[in-house]
C-alpha cells in the first residue's frame, strides 16, 4: 500500500507553477497551512497491483467520522476496475461487475447501479440504450444490463426492508432504476347514479300512506 512521505506537498508545489507567482502564493500562510495538510498522492495507492485483502484494508482503514474520505477512496476503486475494458466484450464487463461486487463486500460497500456501470466502464445512457433494444444493444448486453441491475435491486430491497437505507431513498430508487410504481385499486361498477331504478307502481305503493294535502 501507499507509503507516507511529502509526496503529495511535491505534487502540489508541481502544478503552482514556477516564478513570482509560484513564490507569492507559497508564501500565503492559507496555502502554507494547506501544504501542510495535503495527504499522500492518490497515485501513490497503486489499486491496479495491490490485492483485494490490501484494497480492503485500505479502504476501511478510514474512521467513521471519515465517510467522505472512504467513499472517495473506494470511488477510485471503482475507476481502476473500468481500467482497459473491452466493450465489445460481453464476458468481460460481467468479470468486471463480479469485481465490484466482490469490492464492495470487502469494503462494506452498499451496491448500486451507477457504480456498477462505471465499474464496467459504460454510461447510465448505454445501459438504458442496451436494455430498451436501443443503438449497441445485442441479446447478450440486454441479458447483462437485465443481471446488474436484478442484483442491485435486489440489494437494494434487502437494505429497505432491514432499515439499513432512508425509506424515501429506497421509493426513489425503486420508482427510478428497479420499474416499481405506486398502485391504485379501482371498482368499477355499472349502475344508477341515482339508485336502484324502480317502477312507478314501486314508488306509489312506498308513498302510498302519505297524507294528502
Amino acid at each position: 500500500m501507499g507509503g507516507k512521505g511529502s509526496g503529495g506537498r511535491d505534487h502540489f508545489h508541481g502544478v503552482m507553477g514556477t516564478g513570482v507567482a509560484k513564490e507569492r502564493a507559497l508564501a500565503d500562510p492559507k496555502v502554507q497551512k494547506s501544504i501542510k495538510m495535503m495527504p499522500v498522492l492518490p497515485e501513490e495507492m497503486d489499486y491496479q497491483n495491490m490485492t483485494l485483502e490490501q484494497i480492503a484494508e485500505h479502504i476501511n482503514s478510514f474512521g467513521e467520522k471519515r465517510t467522505i474520505s472512504k467513499i472517495t477512496a473506494f470511488m477510485m476503486v471503482v475507476q481502476n476496475i473500468s481500467v482497459g475494458r473491452n466493450i465489445k466484450d460481453t464476458n468481460d464487463l460481467r468479470r468486471r461487475f463480479y469485481t465490484y461486487l466482490a469490492m464492495s463486500e470487502a469494503c462494506n460497500m452498499r451496491v448500486g447501479n451507477m457504480n456498477a456501470y462505471h465499474a464496467m466502464g459504460i454510461t447510465i445512457q448505454q445501459a438504458w440504450a442496451w436494455k430498451t433494444g436501443g443503438p449497441g444493444s445485442t441479446p447478450e448486453r440486454r441479458e447483462l444490463v437485465a443481471e446488474v441491475d436484478a442484483v442491485c435491486s435486489g440489494s437494494r430491497e434487502m437494505l429497505a426492508a432491514m432499515g439499513q437505507i432512508n425509506p424515501v431513498l429506497a421509493i426513489f430508487w425503486q420508482k427510478n432504476f428497479d420499474g416499481l410504481r405506486d398502485v391504485q385499486e379501482h371498482s368499477v361498477y355499472q349502475g344508477d347514479p341515482l339508485g336502484e331504478k324502480r317502477s312507478a307502481q314501486d314508488i306509489a305503493e312506498q308513498y302510498s300512506d302519505l297524507p294528502d294535502d
